[in-house]
């Protein structure tokens, strides 16, 4: 069924078949990191998927792989059968496969349950406390608690941030959303445009990055480094 892509016992070695699978997420409508996540995901379920040849319900038999796993939760599962449902679709809209196999399981439901505790009063206290504090030489930490706290940003959203995209006299910020391909203009709070401008004149900023990574010249601070 598989066409040009052979995701069969034909091909020889699944890093073959997972360098043919990748040339068809190099090819989609994605960005690079989230191409590169399914690259990653993806690598279970070639593997699972082993010699047999796809058919109408590789996608149930996959769930159905994934929900007797101890080792994972239903977030991992979840995302490991959603990475191959789009597999499954991306093959069928490239035509080779003949048939939309994508459709055929429904995704694991997920609980979206609060996992932490919530922000006592000391704790909000405390923050404000700091967002308040004197300029320090490396300010970013109050810099990012500010855009966090001030402004509801996520990582992502203060990891493409750039120095251009602070306006003082006009006390806004430009902010490329998740997922987003423009750009939002956000009116800062007050102590945040203090914060913002303080931090630009102490660390030298002129262009670029808002928050270039300290170890690696021209790049930025990542949204792990972040967290």
């Amino acid at each position: 069924m598989a066409g040009d892509l052979v995701l069969t016992g034909a091909v020889d070695g699944q890093e073959r078949l997972m360098a043919q699978v990748g040339s068809v997420i190099d090819g989609m409508d994605a960005s690079e990191n989230t191409k590169s996540q399914y690259r990653r995901e993806l690598r279970y379920f070639i593997e699972w998927l082993g010699g047999r040849a796809l058919h109408v319900n590789t996608l149930i038999e996959w769930k159905n792989s994934l929900r007797q796993r101890s080792d994972l939760s239903t977030g991992s599962k979840a995302k490991y059968l959603s990475s191959a449902r789009t597999l499954l679709r991306e093959l069928h809209r490239l035509q080779i496969v003949p048939v939309d196999l994508s459709k055929s399981a429904k995704g694991f439901k997920v609980s979206r349950a609060h996992k932490r505790p919530p922000i006592s009063e000391d704790d909000i206290k405390n923050v404000l406390t700091f967002l308040n504090s004197p300029a320090k030489d490396d300010d970013r930490p109050r810099v990012i608690v500010g855009l966090m706290l001030l402004q509801g940003l996520r990582r992502i959203e203060i990891s493409r941030l750039d120095v251009e995209d602070f306006d003082r006299n006009a006390r806004t910020l430009k902010v490329l959303g998740k997922g987003c391909d423009d750009y939002e203009t956000v009116d800062l709070h007050p102590r945040m445009v203090e914060i913002l401008a303080e931090y630009i004149e102490s660390a030298n900023l002129r262009s670029g990055a808002l928050f270039p990574s300290p170890k690696k010249l021209g790049s930025r601070l990542t949204s792990n480094a972040i967290w």
